[in-house]
């Protein structure tokens, strides 16, 4: 009786072990076969610019079966272009894949490197558009000294600066100057300059510029320099020949 019940009990092992090693030559084989080959390839969310060169890439993988095609072998390719901010490249077992991108959001522009813009993290990247965000100065005498607006010393820092500045009652037009490696200052459009220091402190610097404004709106008109390095203790000159 024992010995009838171990023999069933190997047969049901066996059994089992049949099964799935049939189970797994499915699936080897359905992820090998030429069936799952990926065929097309929709790209939704490209520039025109990079459409290209994103269909080339998606070229290259077109007759790999799907299931051996890793997203992350597409994937780092799209992002080889530093102006993608994210990538999805998703594919399934018919032939077809879908490669959705995203790309940076310029808030300002290089004005030595043309074409060349920075989003609110702090990267550098090119677009061949144009965009009416503030532009990032260097003087010749700070870039003579080994300094470049590709140098990483604070770039999200910058960032932050040009979205504040975008958005204050400074007005279009500004433009954010380097003037010493780490050190910034705004220019305005009627020619004030608004003496930031260094990157500390700036909720404290836009508050202070703010409630300026707000007490005086032709204060930019009057001013020729508005020093806000140390906030508590701004310093305001005034234009020559200027109303108080």
């Amino acid at each position: 009786m024992r010995a009838r019940r171990k023999r069933r009990k190997r047969l049901i092992i066996r059994q089992e072990l049949l099964w799935f090693l049939v189970g797994l030559s499915v699936a080897v084989g359905t992820a090998l076969s030429p069936i799952t080959a990926l065929r097309t390839v929709r790209i939704e969310g490209a520039y025109a610019y990079d459409e290209e060169r994103l269909r080339g890439i998606a070229a290259k993988f077109r007759g790999v079966p799907a299931l051996t095609l890793s997203p992350w072998s597409v994937e780092s390719q799209v992002l080889k272009n530093p102006a993608v901010k994210t990538v999805n490249f998703r594919r399934n077992v018919f032939g077809r894949a879908t490669l959705k991108i995203t790309y940076r959001t310029p808030i300002a522009e290089l004005s030595e490197a043309k074409g060349a813009y920075l989003d609110e993290l702090g990267q550098v990247f090119t677009l061949p558009y144009t965009f009416e965000v503030p532009k990032v100065s260097v003087p010749e005498s700070v870039r003579a000294a080994g300094f470049s607006v590709f140098r990483p010393w604070d770039a999200k820092g910058l960032a932050d600066v040009c979205k504040r500045a975008a958005s204050s009652s400074v007005g279009e037009g500004v433009g954010i100057v380097l003037d010493s490696p780490g050190t910034v200052c705004l220019n305005t459009r009627s020619g004030t300059k608004i003496s930031l220091g260094d990157l500390s402190q700036l909720d404290e610097k836009f508050r202070v510029l703010e409630e300026y404004l707000a007490e005086n709106p032709k204060l930019l008109e009057q001013s020729q320099e508005i020093r806000l390095t140390n906030p508590d203790r701004p310093v305001y000159i005034p234009r020559l020949g200027a109303t108080p």
